[in-house]
């Protein structure tokens, strides 16, 4: 859906807080007072409502993509919070910056990345691509090595983690120093030492191969002991789960802080990367990676029709921002869309959405129009670095992105320099940002409708817009059907958020520091 609202000018879409948004949208917040209220008169209400305040950082650190490592709760007030949550969707990847509020959302950061990585592992043994083939039929080396240094843990062999996260800090030491000194004009002295710290890096990595491979046979021989062969699966990765959590515990106690010792830090995000680059990509059904965006895309355009016909989207236009922006239908087509709504059977979804939104006390919603205004900002500026070639465009609907708002931005700027030129300038830049702002503003009404409309489907479970999706003929049951395999290993079409997670869960070098330089956590 983020994508879809960047299509349409209108925001992002993030799921953590979408779902501290739809609390606030439901009046979830206050049902819930009141009926805490009800069994127990002698809480106060204040008390309940500071308390609610944990369950919003909870829903909202649910983002195991966001800052890791040492994480500090971040002491905010309710107001700051609810300007963050705002945020996520106008701003492009706000959400991974949002630090927790308490401890306890801080663990559920970390909780939500152990959660995923094991049940990630547990889809790969028990989904099967069309050919009927596992998506992973046993554990290679490479999740044999991370499974060695885990039950290492496990069973207490500080000697051997000891050893592996000396081995870690040296390697990394010398990358580090090599890629300095890369990065440099060097003396002939220099160079000698360079081609003499890159030997003893080659040297060192010989080492840790050869301790590797006594990881990989300590984890065989504890894979080969489970019994039955089937629950191997079930009790490795359980195994690894109860590690991840006792380490949390342990090294967080007594801290103001959550954190993990910096070697099962490390070993977590490197079994996340494995994850990502050697499962993830193949969990997605066919028909989620192919037909669903665009039928997504079309549901909400039907949606934002609805909106539109019916005059809903214009009111939230305040007045004094209105300006030469005039409605897209007349009161009486919007009086005979409302009348048509009510009578035509197959426009029960329509009328779901319309009645939702008429119920809505109208400043409840008057964020919308902020939101989009903000959101479009913010699309524009990413859209010309797109077209700039600055950035790539990746996204499921990439063609569809690139006809619809990239060309035209191409062509304006060719208007402007006669070519795409390599560089413009930030005052440049800024330009022709009002200037597609103000084509865009033009189209302010279709952009928070299509802003509603998301944020309606957001709302649905997944089985309530796949029902929705077969009803209206956006996608057929038998490509459905057909969809319900996962593509081979190999042929699986690029996924661009699979992409972006590889590259950042590939970014763990620097894990096995330790928090603070006082910490006495690297001997473990």
């Amino acid at each position: 859906m983020s994508i879809i609202s960047r299509l349409n000018n209108c925001g992002y879409i993030v799921h953590n807080a979408m779902g501290a948004y739809i609390l606030e949208r439901e009046n979830i917040i206050n049902r819930a007072v009141e009926e805490v209220g009800q069994f127990n008169s002698k809480v106060k209400k204040n008390d309940i409502k500071k308390f609610m305040r944990y369950i919003i950082d909870g829903i909202v650190s649910h983002n195991g993509e966001g800052v890791v490592g040492k994480i500090i709760p971040s002491d905010k007030k309710s107001k700051q919070m609810a300007e963050e949550i705002r945020k996520c969707f106008t701003q492009e990847g706000f959400d991974k910056e949002i630090m927790p509020a308490t401890m306890e959302g801080a663990v559920i950061r970390y909780a939500d990345i152990i959660a995923y990585t094991r049940s990630d592992i547990l889809d790969a043994f028990r989904l099967r691509n069309n050919n009927g083939d596992k998506i992973i039929e046993e554990f290679d080396d490479d999740y044999l090595s991370i499974i060695g240094t885990l039950l290492a843990r496990h069973n207490n062999f500080e000697k051997m983690l000891t050893l592996e996260n000396k081995f870690l800090l040296e390697l990394y030491g010398l990358s580090k120093r090599i890629k300095e000194m890369d990065e440099k004009k060097r003396t002939p002295e220099e160079d000698i030492e360079l081609s003499r710290t890159r030997k003893e890096r080659e040297i060192l990595m010989a080492k840790y191969r050869e301790f590797e491979r006594y990881k990989i046979e300590y984890a065989k021989k504890y894979v080969r002991s489970i019994r039955p062969k089937n629950e191997v699966k079930t009790k490795v990765t359980q195994m690894m789960q109860n590690v991840f959590i006792k380490d949390l515990v342990e090294a967080s106690k007594g801290k103001k802080y959550i954190t993990m010792t910096p070697l099962i830090r490390k070993m977590l995000f490197s079994l996340r990367n494995l994850n990502v680059r050697k499962i993830v990509p193949y969990t997605k059904r066919i028909f989620e990676s192919e037909g669903l965006p665009l039928a997504a895309k079309d549901l909400v355009d039907i949606f934002a029709d609805t909106l539109i016909d019916t005059g809903i989207a214009y009111n939230l236009i305040p007045k004094e921002n209105s300006g030469d922006i005039k409605p897209a239908k007349t009161e009486e087509e919007q009086a005979h869309a409302r009348k048509e709504l009510e009578q035509r059977a197959e426009l029960k979804y329509e009328r779901k959405l319309f009645h939702y939104y008429k119920r809505q006390n109208r400043r409840r919603l008057s964020y919308i129009y902020v939101n989009v205004l903000e959101a479009m900002e913010d699309i524009t500026k990413h859209d010309i670095e797109i077209a700039l070639g600055e950035r790539d465009c990746e996204n499921d609907l990439k063609e569809v992105y690139e006809i619809t708002k990239i060309n035209p931005i191409k062509r304006l700027i060719v208007r402007e320099y006669g070519e795409i030129p390599e560089r413009i300038s930030s005052e440049e830049k800024e330009k022709l940002k009002q200037k597609i702002l103000e084509i865009r503003y033009k189209e302010i009404e279709r952009a928070i409708a299509s802003k509603m409309a998301i944020e309606y489907i957001g709302g649905m479970t997944d089985n309530t817009i796949l029902s929705v999706l077969l009803e209206k003929n956006l996608i057929s049951r038998k490509k459905v059907i057909e969809g319900y395999g996962r593509a081979e290993q190999g042929k699986q079409k690029v996924d661009s958020g699979v992409e972006r997670l590889k590259t950042e869960f590939s970014k763990i070098e620097s894990m096995i520091y330790p928090d603070d330089k006082k910490d006495k956590e690297i001997s473990l």
